[in-house]
């Protein structure tokens, strides 16, 4: 680990990119930029590594990890969502996006002042764990889970009467 993080490594990976460049080497990069704190270097990179690579299932993990950097790091949710939908796009039957856009809403409902608005968040993120584990069975479990999570911040009928929700 000490290596990756010396200032020879970091050029010697900058010119080989430059000389050489690929998938991997932006990626190490976009890793390297990353733990530097520089965002927009490395989601430069991150992008530059999705035009070299052809290879549907490999090009959606790096949608996905674009997605994770800019929820976990960025805080920028839309920009998270847009990466895992297209990481989805690439491949449909892939439960992960889904339960990562899941995960967003109901993260995001911390986000929203009004309590009834708050608790209807969570009724999204249940649709789209709903939605993962009915294209991808591998997450039937983890989204069962975090449904049963979502349905104890439903709205009870009373709130939604108060809201004008039938």
């Amino acid at each position: 680990k000490k290596c990756y993080s010396s200032a020879l490594y970091f050029t010697a990976a900058e010119k080989l990119h430059r000389i050489s460049p690929g998938r991997k080497s932006a990626m190490v990069l976009s890793e390297l930029y990353a733990e530097k704190s520089l965002s927009a270097k490395a989601l430069s990179y991150m992008n530059e590594a999705l035009e070299f690579e052809s290879d549907p299932r490999i090009k959606s993990e790096i949608y996905l990890e674009a997605a994770q950097y800019n929820k976990n790091i960025l805080k920028d949710y839309n920009q998270a969502r847009t990466y895992a939908l297209r990481a989805s796009s690439l491949q449909p039957a892939w439960g992960m996006p889904w339960m990562f856009i899941g995960e967003l809403y109901f993260e995001s409902r911390d986000t929203c002042k009004e309590e009834s608005n708050f608790k209807t968040f969570c009724w999204a993120a249940a649709d789209k764990f709903n939605y993962a584990k009915s294209i991808d069975t591998t997450f039937t479990n983890e989204a069962d889970a975090k449904i049963v999570l979502c349905m104890q911040i439903f709205p009870t009928r009373k709130e939604m009467k108060k809201i004008n929700i039938k």
